[in-house]
C-alpha cells in the first residue's frame, strides 16, 4: 500500500509536466525523496529494501521517461501547429502554422538569399517509417555536390569531425575545451560567425535587445553553444548545445539530438548510419525520419537537408534567444511552413543551449 502511494505521488507529478523537456526530470524526481522518507519510517527491513529498490529504479529510468515523453510531445506539437500528421513529400498537408513574426520572416528571407554555401543535395526518401523497422534499402542522402564541401565553413566543420574531439555517450565526461579540441571548435565557430548569414542574424539580435557589442556577445554566444552540463542524472558533464545539435549524442540505446545534415552525411559515408524511413518531408528541404547510428536508434529526428551549417547555426541562435519554446520560431522557407523548437537551461557557464531543431 505504501509503495502504491509512492507511485501515485510520482504519477501526479508527471501529470503536471511542462512541455519543456529540460524541466521534466526534476518534476518526476521531486516527490521521490519526501515520499521515501514517509514510507520508510517504522517499516520493516524487507519493506525498506523494496522501497529503496523502487526509488533507485525510478532514478535510473528517469532519463528514459524523458526521452519517451519527448518523442510523444514532438509529434503532438506538430499536430497542433500543422493541423494533422502531414503527408509524404510536397507540402505534407499542412494546415495553419500559427502567427508568424514578419520581422523574423524578413530575416529568414535575407539569410536564405545570402547563403551562397547552401548545397543542392539529392535525397532518397525511400519508404514511410513503420515501427522501428528498416523500411528503406537506400541511404537517405543520395548525392552531395562535393564542391560545396570545399568552402570554408564546411572545411572547418569537417576538420572538427575528423578530429573526433567529442564523446557521444552523455554519461561520459567531456574532455576540457583546450588544445586541439579548442582549436578545431574555435575554427568552426569563427567560420560560422564570419558568414553573411550570421552577420544578418547578429544585427537582428542587436535590434531586438538580446545582443550587445561583439566582444561581450561573442562570449555569451560561445557559452550558449559550448557550455557543458549533464544529461545523465546531473553526474557527468557530458553534453553541450554544440555537441547535441552539430554532432549528436548517445543516451542509453538511443540517439539524442543530431540535427546536422553534414554530420549525418559523414556518418553515412563511413557506413555508420542505417536509414529506416520517413514520417514527413517537404520536398528535399527538411524532413522527419528514423535511423540508427551504430545501433543507437533515432526514433524520430530531422534537420534541414539543403541549408549550410552556418545558416543553421545563425537561425537556431536567433530562435533560442528571441523566440524559444516548442515551435517558438515560425516562418516560411521555400514556400514551406517551418518551425524551430529550442530550449535553454542554466549551466556553469550561465545560460546554455539544451536543444534546437527545425521541423516541417
Amino acid at each position: 500500500m505504501r509503495t502504491l502511494a509512492l507511485f501515485v505521488s510520482i504519477l501526479c507529478a508527471i501529470q503536471a509536466l511542462p512541455l519543456d523537456k529540460t524541466a521534466i526530470q526534476p518534476k518526476i524526481l521531486q516527490p521521490v525523496e519526501p515520499a521515501k522518507k514517509g514510507l520508510i519510517v517504522g517499516a520493516a527491513q524487507d519493506v525498506k529494501q523494496e522501497i529503496n529498490g523502487v526509488i533507485e529504479s525510478i532514478k535510473k529510468d528517469a532519463d528514459v521517461v524523458v526521452e519517451k515523453l519527448d518523442v510523444k510531445i514532438e509529434p503532438e506539437e506538430k499536430r497542433r501547429h500543422h493541423g494533422g500528421h502531414g503527408g509524404h513529400g510536397g507540402h505534407g498537408g499542412h494546415g495553419g502554422h500559427g502567427n508568424r513574426n514578419p520581422e523574423l520572416q524578413r530575416l529568414v528571407d535575407d539569410m536564405w538569399q545570402a547563403d551562397q554555401d547552401k548545397p543542392h543535395n539529392q535525397i532518397d526518401w525511400g519508404n514511410p517509417m513503420d515501427g522501428n523497422m528498416d523500411q528503406s534499402s537506400n541511404p537517405l542522402i543520395a548525392n552531395v555536390d562535393e564542391n560545396v564541401l570545399q568552402n570554408d565553413q564546411y572545411q572547418a566543420l569537417l576538420a572538427m569531425y575528423q578530429a573526433n574531439v567529442f564523446t557521444p555517450n552523455v554519461c561520459e565526461e567531456e574532455q576540457p575545451m583546450t588544445g586541439n579540441k579548442l582549436q578545431v571548435v574555435q575554427n568552426t565557430f569563427n567560420a560560422f560567425v564570419q558568414t553573411p548569414m550570421f552577420q544578418l542574424a547578429y544585427k537582428y539580435m542587436r535590434d531586438h535587445g538580446v545582443a550587445g557589442e561583439w566582444n561581450e556577445f561573442s562570449q555569451k554566444l560561445w557559452n550558449l553553444w559550448m557550455g557543458t552540463y549533464s544529461r545523465c542524472h546531473h553526474r557527468a558533464q557530458g553534453s553541450s548545445g554544440w555537441e547535441h545539435v552539430f554532432i549528436g549524442e548517445w543516451k542509453g540505446n538511443e540517439v539524442d539530438g543530431q540535427h546536422s545534415w553534414v554530420k549525418y552525411y559523414t556518418l553515412q559515408q563511413a557506413d555508420q548510419v542505417d536509414y529506416y524511413g520517413y514520417k514527413n518531408h517537404d520536398a528535399d528541404l527538411i524532413g522527419s525520419f528514423q535511423y540508427t547510428w551504430e545501433n543507437h536508434l533515432k526514433r524520430l529526428g530531422g534537420f534541414f537537408l539543403n541549408t549550410s551549417p552556418a545558416f543553421d547555426f545563425s537561425l537556431l541562435t536567433v530562435c533560442a534567444l528571441t523566440e524559444p519554446g516548442a515551435n517558438g520560431c515560425r516562418f516560411m522557407l521555400e514556400n514551406f511552413p517551418v518551425s524551430v523548437t529550442s530550449y535553454t537551461q542554466s549551466c556553469d557557464a550561465g545560460i546554455c543551449l539544451a536543444t534546437a531543431y527545425p521541423a516541417e
